[in-house]
Protein backbone atom coordinates (compact mmCIF):
# COMPACT_ATOMS: atom_id res chain seq x y z
CA UNK A 1 0.00 0.00 0.00
CA UNK A 2 1.41 3.65 -1.12
CA UNK A 3 0.29 6.27 1.35
CA UNK A 4 0.01 9.61 0.57
CA UNK A 5 1.83 11.34 3.09
CA UNK A 6 1.27 15.46 3.50
CA UNK A 7 2.67 17.40 6.23
CA UNK A 8 2.06 20.56 4.64
CA UNK A 9 1.45 23.95 6.94
CA UNK A 10 0.89 27.29 6.16
CA UNK A 11 4.37 28.30 6.93
CA UNK A 12 6.08 25.01 4.46
CA UNK A 13 7.77 27.13 1.75
CA UNK A 14 6.01 25.60 -1.81
CA UNK A 15 8.82 24.47 -4.01
CA UNK A 16 8.57 24.59 -7.88
CA UNK A 17 5.37 26.94 -7.46
CA UNK A 18 5.50 29.64 -9.63
CA UNK A 19 3.01 32.54 -9.26
CA UNK A 20 2.14 36.35 -9.08
CA UNK A 21 2.72 36.02 -5.49
CA UNK A 22 0.80 34.08 -2.65
CA UNK A 23 -2.54 35.83 -2.82
CA UNK A 24 -2.68 35.17 -6.59
CA UNK A 25 -4.81 32.26 -7.15
CA UNK A 26 -3.07 31.41 -10.49
CA UNK A 27 -0.77 28.76 -9.28
CA UNK A 28 -3.71 26.51 -7.70
CA UNK A 29 -6.21 26.84 -10.48
CA UNK A 30 -2.78 25.98 -12.53
CA UNK A 31 -2.43 22.83 -10.38
CA UNK A 32 -6.51 22.01 -10.36
CA UNK A 33 -6.13 21.85 -14.36
CA UNK A 34 -3.61 19.30 -14.13
CA UNK A 35 -4.74 17.46 -11.29
CA UNK A 36 -7.96 17.22 -13.81
CA UNK A 37 -5.59 16.10 -16.79
CA UNK A 38 -4.29 13.27 -14.39
CA UNK A 39 -4.73 12.83 -11.13
CA UNK A 40 -0.77 13.26 -10.20
CA UNK A 41 0.90 12.59 -6.71
CA UNK A 42 2.85 15.68 -6.71
CA UNK A 43 0.44 18.06 -8.54
CA UNK A 44 -1.83 17.26 -5.91
CA UNK A 45 0.65 17.46 -2.83
CA UNK A 46 1.43 21.24 -3.95
CA UNK A 47 -2.20 22.19 -5.06
CA UNK A 48 -3.05 21.40 -0.65
CA UNK A 49 0.21 22.99 0.23
CA UNK A 50 -1.12 26.24 -1.82
CA UNK A 51 -4.61 26.12 -0.38
CA UNK A 52 -2.40 25.94 3.25
CA UNK A 53 -1.32 29.18 2.57
CA UNK A 54 -2.52 32.10 5.02
CA UNK A 55 -2.00 34.15 2.30
CA UNK A 56 -4.16 32.90 -0.83
CA UNK A 57 -6.82 35.57 -1.59
CA UNK A 58 -9.77 32.65 -1.13
CA UNK A 59 -12.42 34.36 -2.86
CA UNK A 60 -10.75 35.29 -6.17
CA UNK A 61 -9.39 31.69 -6.21
CA UNK A 62 -13.13 30.67 -5.67
CA UNK A 63 -13.92 33.21 -8.33
CA UNK A 64 -11.28 31.97 -10.37
CA UNK A 65 -12.39 28.53 -9.86
CA UNK A 66 -15.91 28.96 -10.77
CA UNK A 67 -14.72 31.32 -14.46
CA UNK A 68 -12.87 28.30 -15.57
CA UNK A 69 -15.19 25.07 -14.76
CA UNK A 70 -12.96 23.92 -11.83
CA UNK A 71 -15.56 23.74 -8.36
CA UNK A 72 -15.37 20.02 -8.32
CA UNK A 73 -11.81 20.11 -8.51
CA UNK A 74 -11.27 22.61 -5.89
CA UNK A 75 -13.15 20.82 -3.64
CA UNK A 76 -11.66 17.75 -4.28
CA UNK A 77 -8.43 19.27 -3.31
CA UNK A 78 -10.12 20.44 -0.50
CA UNK A 79 -11.38 16.86 0.67
CA UNK A 80 -8.23 15.26 -0.19
CA UNK A 81 -6.41 17.70 2.49
CA UNK A 82 -9.10 17.13 5.26
CA UNK A 83 -7.73 13.63 4.80
CA UNK A 84 -4.22 14.15 4.97
CA UNK A 85 -4.67 15.96 8.08
CA UNK A 86 -6.52 12.95 9.27
CA UNK A 87 -3.53 11.35 8.69
CA UNK A 88 -5.46 8.93 6.24
CA UNK A 89 -3.63 7.16 3.54
CA UNK A 90 -4.71 8.17 0.29
CA UNK A 91 -3.82 5.82 -2.82
CA UNK A 92 -2.51 6.84 -6.09
CA UNK A 93 -5.27 4.90 -8.14
CA UNK A 94 -7.89 6.88 -5.71
CA UNK A 95 -5.94 10.61 -7.29
CA UNK A 96 -6.85 8.85 -10.87
CA UNK A 97 -10.44 7.90 -10.14
CA UNK A 98 -11.20 11.56 -8.76
CA UNK A 99 -9.39 12.66 -12.06
CA UNK A 100 -11.21 10.56 -14.58
CA UNK A 101 -14.16 11.48 -12.75
CA UNK A 102 -13.74 15.49 -12.77
CA UNK A 103 -12.97 15.00 -16.53
CA UNK A 104 -16.56 13.23 -16.97
CA UNK A 105 -18.53 15.94 -15.13
CA UNK A 106 -16.62 18.43 -17.03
Amino acid sequence: MTQFVSSFGPTRRVRGVASGGVDDPRAVIDRLHQFVAGGYRDVTSQAIALLGLDELNRERLEARAHDEGLESALQAIRDLSARTERDEPIETWELREIAQRLQRER
